[in-house]
C-alpha cells in the first residue's frame, strides 16, 4: 500500500513535471524563434541597404545626376557590397568627367562652325563642305544663289545626287 501510494504520488507529480518541462520547452522555442527572426531581419537589412542604395543611385544616374557619393557608414568597409558601391561611384564620376569634356568639345565645335559660317557668308564664291563620303556638311549663301536652291536643306545627302553636274569633278577629286 505504501508503494502504491508513493507510486500514485509520483504519477501525479510526473504530470506537473511534464507540464513544467513543456512550458520550459515552449519558452525556449519562442526565444529561439524570436532571436532567429531578429537576426534574419538584421542580416536582411544589412544586405538590402546597399542594394537599395545602388537602385537609388542608378535611378539618379539614369535621370542625369552623375554626382554620386557613398554613404559614410560604408566608406571603411571592405565587403563585396562596399566594393560594388565604390566601383559604381567611380563609374558615375568618370561619366561626369566625360560629360563635362564632351560638353566642352561640343561648345568648341559649335563655335568653330559659327566662325566658318560667318567667314563663308562673306565669300562671294559658292562654297560647299563635304565629308569623306561626299555628303554635304555646309554651304554658304552664294551657293544657294548660284544653284537656285538651298543646299543646307539637304545636309547629309550625297552632293553628286543634289548637283549631278559635279559628278566628274568629284570623281577626279577622289
Amino acid at each position: 500500500r505504501e508503494a502504491a501510494s508513493a507510486y500514485s504520488a509520483l504519477e501525479d507529480s510526473a504530470g506537473s513535471m511534464q507540464q513544467n518541462a513543456l512550458m520550459i520547452f515552449a519558452v525556449i522555442s519562442a526565444a529561439l524563434i524570436i532571436s532567429a527572426t531578429s537576426m534574419g531581419l538584421f542580416f536582411a537589412a544589412s544586405i538590402s541597404a546597399p542594394i537599395s542604395w545602388l537602385i537609388h543611385a542608378s535611378n539618379k544616374v539614369g535621370a542625369g545626376e552623375l554626382q554620386i557619393d557613398l554613404p559614410r557608414e560604408r566608406l571603411g568597409q571592405k565587403d563585396e557590397f562596399s566594393q560594388l558601391m565604390q566601383a559604381f561611384t567611380r563609374m558615375a564620376n568618370q561619366l561626369q568627367e566625360q560629360r563635362t569634356t564632351l560638353l566642352g568639345v561640343n561648345q568648341q565645335l559649335d563655335e568653330r562652325r559659327r566662325f566658318t559660317e560667318a567667314v563663308l557668308s562673306g565669300v562671294s564664291a559658292g562654297v560647299v563642305g563635304l565629308n569623306a563620303a561626299g555628303e554635304l556638311t555646309l554651304a554658304n549663301s552664294s551657293s544657294k544663289e548660284l544653284l537656285g536652291f538651298d543646299l543646307l536643306d539637304h545636309r547629309g545627302e550625297a552632293f553628286t545626287t543634289l548637283v549631278p553636274e559635279f559628278a566628274d569633278i568629284m570623281e577626279q577629286a577622289r
